[in-house]
């Protein structure tokens, strides 16, 4: 007895390649308008590294010209193009800076999970794949501080993301039994192989011949986390750091199913309820690669990994009744503790309107591997049909074992800003 696993018809990589290419493209033609190399002048307000470079009445190295302040921060550039008029070695050349984002995201997982077919050979009606979780409105925010020229802290909270749907199908044609309905459930593997001698699947009486089964879920994100940044030297138009950082993240699921049918004789009912909740804590290692394209437009890639300690709660109920009256009933819990993992990707362009404000636009995606999903342990292992003579079928479940196998990737657009003192 087995639910159907199958893999989703989207490819993950696609929007993986599609940003690396992106990036790949973008930044060797923006970087050719910064030449390398000497200039003939280096404007007030800004580092005179060469005294050769300064013309008349040259200063001494490294001095700085208070006289002509920047206009624009953190991407002002002189003329040498290799120099910017803050003492900062990275951007932002700040103190102190704060993001506010929309991050609306799609929830997709590695498999889809059927639980309706129309017999055994005919195609899937309701599942994991016939449900919308798509586009759910959520926020981002960030907080972040330079402790040097070197060493910054940040900490963002993203959440508030909030998935809920459900979907239905009735069937009314006439099944073997003379009732209506010919949907078939994952209980006995959707009736197949076993055959009668028509040619048609077998199925079983108060789990089978569905003529209504619903499915719904509802689930949420919230992560917290803080990163430690260390700047690294700056090459030309491209700054960079790596960051050290601890990080919580919680997934909680809900999903339920039932089904209804006609037959045997005054009808039959299932319904499960099935409760996980995953909390994760973990530490993670990142990079981040920032390309001026102009003094006040840059992008910012960001990459990261984590390993997490994810504590998992499993709490399912079963009922099943027969003519209106209970046949079938179980009520189960468990706990686990499992190794998780994650990433994250974005890629975020930044544009300065003013001196202090800049809006923000890009895309970020999430994954999380070896984590524990509601659709994926309704039907935990070890469940068996129990058809005792003169008896309805009913389910008969083992002690709970958690399915942590599951995986999830959360991407969408982000459109925000952020302010820079």
């Amino acid at each position: 007895m087995n639910v159907v696993c199958e893999p989703r018809r989207r490819s993950y990589a696609a929007w993986t390649l599609a940003i690396l290419l992106t990036m790949m493209a973008v930044v060797p033609a923006y970087a050719e308008k910064f030449p390398e190399g000497p200039c003939e002048t280096c404007t007030a307000g800004c580092v005179v590294t060469d005294p050769s470079l300064a013309g008349e009445g040259a200063l001494p190295p490294a001095m700085i010209i208070e006289r002509t302040p920047c206009v624009y921060k953190p991407y002002d550039l002189d003329p040498c193009y290799n120099l910017r008029c803050d003492l900062n070695p990275g951007p932002p050349p700040s103190w102190l800076w704060v993001q506010a984002d929309l991050a609306p995201l799609f929830r997709d997982t590695a498999q889809d999970v059927t639980y309706q077919r129309v017999g055994a050979p005919g195609p899937v009606v309701l599942g994991t794949q016939t449900i919308d979780l798509e586009f759910q409105g959520g926020l981002r925010f960030l907080v972040g501080g330079r402790i040097n020229d070197i060493y910054s802290i940040e900490t963002s909270f993203t959440g508030f993301q909030h998935w809920e749907d459900s979907d239905a199908i009735r069937d009314f044609s006439v099944n073997n039994f003379g009732g209506q309905g010919n949907l078939f459930s994952p209980f006995a593997n959707f009736g197949d192989p076993l055959l009668d001698l028509d040619g048609l699947p077998i199925g079983i009486l108060g789990l089978d011949f569905n003529n209504f089964a619903q499915v719904a879920i509802d689930t949420s994100y919230d992560s917290v986390e803080s990163n430690f940044m260390v700047e690294m030297p700056r090459i030309r138009n491209l700054d960079s750091a790596v960051s050290l950082g601890v990080r919580y993240v919680e997934i909680d699921e809900a999903f339920a199913y039932q089904s209804a049918s006609f037959v045997p004789a005054g009808g039959s009912t299932v319904g499960i309820r099935n409760n996980v909740d995953n909390e994760m804590i973990g530490v993670q290692l990142g990079y981040r690669a920032r390309f001026l394209i102009e003094p006040r437009a840059w992008l910012d890639f960001d990459v990261r990994g984590a390993l997490y300690q994810n504590r998992v709660e499993h709490v399912l109920q079963y009922r099943q009744t027969q003519a209106g009256v209970q046949v079938g009933a179980f009520d189960g819990a468990d706990a686990d503790e499992q190794t998780s993992y994650g990433g994250d990707l974005s890629l975020v362009m930044h544009y300065l309107v003013t001196p202090n404000v800049a809006v923000r636009l890009g895309y970020q995606a999430m994954l999380f591997d070896s984590v524990a999903l509601a659709a994926e342990n309704i039907v935990p292992a070890g469940v068996q049909v129990a058809a005792p003579a003169g008896g309805p079928n009913t389910l008969v479940y083992p002690p709970l074992e958690i399915d942590h196998t599951g995986e999830v990737v959360y991407h969408g657009p982000v459109v925000g800003v952020m302010g820079i003192w």
